[in-house]
């Protein structure tokens, strides 16, 4: 029997559909408008706090402390597994602690919570403290070296209560490192944890605390300055709750709080590149925090009731910016861990309550290869994650598992002007840094973002011998990333380097397309797939790679390697080498070994680890080392790197040249043969 015939007006609004969903699938229109929306969001709401005087986030803070509707509601939220947590529990009043129990395994985790009030109240009184005992004023840079916690939230917007700047230190640096980041910052105070500056994992005391009590730190061209070593907790939470005069009223706004300050006006400091003692620190504005954070917030959504995760470092912008802000600026709440686990991470996804979770690649990697535990693994609230540096391999085994409706990839640096998004909630764009569709090409991709071809011998973007400009690479062809600039404005996008000018003249990139325009030079290289649809991260340029969710830059491993270690070295090459199954690139050390003989080569590798392990950070440490009899280089003298790193640390094509591969295991050096390799390559080791 024939079907009944559709009536015209269905028919035709069942074509219209389908039309619809054929040029929505197409072009991307739904996905476009949704991230359109969310930029327009984070635009106003920049806009509209510049003009009321209310950039600083700590005004945000302040008045939803201070209304009766939101003034109670938890907005930190902190997992410990002990009763007392001298990170979170600064004083007696600001905290509720519970205990959660449950089948999966919580039951030892203890949650202190932190309402905006409270949090308000805690940093006011710390701002009164630093004005009166130390006195800390409007503009100045105050240094803050703490992991995370409720102190190192407190004690951040109690300085931007003062309308000072906050300069976020990573408390993993040491010696010359943390000497320089402290130096090239101008801070006269240096903020950190009183457990941290009595001798703690992270502690800043000895040489380093009589350095700086000496201002021997102080580098070429700079003032010499005492700086003083400020311990928050303890005696001083105490004294705070409990004594007059510490309420904790702040300066009027014509001092503190920043009221009036500008779009591109300096909010934070925050270090790039902290490897070896020659970090910079970036100027992150006012209004990149407003719009990055209301951004995102728009984007995943953040709404009232949902709770993020994060125990990546404040002392980055994912965690501070995009993890903290962004649940203030939404109202909801942060889930704060201290730091990442993989045997823990679940167990306070499930104390917590969190619906999203932040991660960097390796996080994912690490907690997808802990064993499988259905009662953790799929009971668990997250429903959304939301990071950068998702491998595919582990894309979708990682979804799979852990029952995850969305992954929220994005691109970005935190001097960089712009960054790419991309929301996933299927395999369609799985790996890819970045997702748009034609409308949002038509109205921003294309007019404020290029990818351009990369000279191979200098690393730097090619430019074409007649014209002199760089040459834009078609779609499914890699190439460096650029953001447009305002020739004659360039500080409105990006702010730069605190006091390098140098440095931040080399991020820019001028006549490149027309005569006076200016580029903004990522150093990154990515990809576009043919359709123009996705963005792909393909590799850094220059002598930077990425490890351990840290930037590494080879030139100064290297330096500091060759002056610390010039009794056992004769020549050192760091570059970052690609291995089997992990995310990002390790370290690699090609080093000529002073005469000695075969014999004494594992005492100098030796020397060279114990060395090494001193005067780096964990992850700037080289896994590998390559002995060589000499390197190659050009006419100047420079090491031929990429020779070695084409070579890898595959031991077939690295013996065959004579050479030998030794791996970083238990703080030595050991040999890194072909039953080693297979090993790495089967995953059955962890670096």
């Amino acid at each position: 029997m024939p079907l009944p015939l559709l009536p015209a007006a269905a028919a035709a609004a069942a074509g219209t559909l389908a039309a619809t969903a054929y040029l929505d699938a197409r072009l991307g229109l739904g996905y476009d408008i949704s991230l359109l929306r969310s930029y327009g969001h984070a635009a106003y709401a920049a806009i509209s706090a510049e003009r009321r005087g209310r950039l600083s986030p700590f005004y945000e803070l302040e008045a939803l402390a201070q209304s009766p509707k939101t003034a109670d509601d938890v907005f930190l939220l902190l997992p410990s597994y002990h009763q007392h947590n001298p990170s979170a529990a600064t004083t007696a009043t600001t905290t509720t602690t519970t205990t959660t129990s449950s089948n999966n395994g919580t039951e030892n985790i203890t949650l202190t919570r932190w309402t905006y009030r409270q949090l308000h109240t805690a940093a006011q009184r710390h701002a009164a403290y630093l004005r009166r005992a130390h006195g800390v004023r409007p503009g100045e840079v105050v240094a803050l070296d703490m992991a995370n916690g409720a102190r190192f939230v407190i004690a951040w917007f109690a300085v931007w209560a003062l309308g000072a700047v906050p300069a976020f230190i990573n408390c993993h640096l040491r010696g010359a490192a943390l000497l320089h980041c402290v130096g090239v910052s101008t801070a006269r105070l240096v903020l950190v944890e009183e457990e941290l500056e009595t001798g703690g994992k992270y502690a800043v005391g000895g040489e380093v605390a009589a350095a700086l009590a000496k201002g021997e730190f102080v580098g070429e061209g700079q003032a010499r300055r005492v700086v003083e070593v400020v311990g928050l907790g303890g005696r001083l939470d105490e004294v705070l709750e409990r004594e007059e005069g510490w309420e904790g009223i702040r300066p009027d706004d014509g001092g503190g709080g920043e009221k009036g300050a500008k779009m591109h006006d300096m909010g934070i400091l925050i270090y790039t590149s902290g490897t070896t003692g020659l970090p910079k620190p970036a100027v992150v504005s006012w209004g990149k925090m407003r719009a990055a954070g209301t951004f995102v917030g728009k984007w995943l959504p953040l709404k009232k009731g949902d709770v993020l995760y994060t125990c990546m470092p404040l002392y980055h912008t994912s965690a501070s910016m995009l993890a903290l802000l962004s649940t203030l600026f939404s109202q909801t709440t942060l889930a704060l861990g201290r730091r990442f686990s993989a045997t823990r991470i679940l167990h306070e996804l499930h104390a917590t309550r969190a619906t999203h979770l932040q991660y960097v690649g390796e996080t994912l990697r690490y907690l997808l290869s802990t064993p499988a535990n259905p009662s953790l693994d799929s009971t668990h609230r997250v429903h959304t994650i939301f990071g950068n540096g998702l491998r595919p391999d582990v894309w979708q085994r990682f979804v799979t598992r852990f029952n995850i409706r969305t992954v929220a990839e994005f691109y970005a640096a935190t001097e960089g002007p712009g960054g790419m998004w991309n929301k996933s909630c299927n395999g369609f764009s799985a790996g890819a840094v970045g997702r748009n569709g034609w409308l949002s090409e038509a109205l921003i991709w294309g007019r404020f973002q290029a990818c351009v071809a990369v000279d191979a011998a200098t690393g730097a973007a090619y430019r074409d011998p007649r014209s002199g400009r760089c040459v834009r690479v078609p779609a499914g062809t890699a190439g460096e990333l650029l953001y447009k600039l305002d020739p004659d404005d360039v500080c409105r996008r990006f702010q730069g380097y605190f006091n390098d000018e140098g440095a931040t003249n080399k991020k820019v990139l001028r006549d490149v397309f027309e005569p006076g325009d200016a580029w903004f030079a990522t150093g990154d290289v990515l990809r576009r797939c043919e359709k123009g649809r996705c963005w792909w991260f393909v590799d850094r340029l220059g002598d930077t790679f990425r490890w351990k969710s840290e930037n590494v830059s080879t030139a100064e491993v290297a330096a500091l390697l060759g002056d610390k270690c010039h009794d056992v070295l004769r020549e050192v090459a760091v570059y970052g080498v690609l291995v089997p199954g992990q995310d990002g690139r390790a370290g690699c050390a090609a080093v000529v070994l002073r005469e000695g003989g075969s014999s004494d080569e594992r005492t100098q590798l030796s020397r060279l680890a114990e060395t090494a392990g001193k005067v780096l950070p964990k992850y700037a440490v080289p896994l590998f080392v390559r002995v060589t009899s000499a390197l190659a280089v050009t006419g100047t003298n420079k090491p031929q790197k990429h020779l070695l790193q084409k070579d890898g640390i595959d031991p077939d094509v690295v013996e065959v040249k004579g050479d030998r591969i030794y791996w970083l295991r238990d703080g030595k050096y050991e040999r890194f043969g072909k039953k080693e390799y297979e090993r790495l390559q089967g995953g059955g080791v962890k670096l």
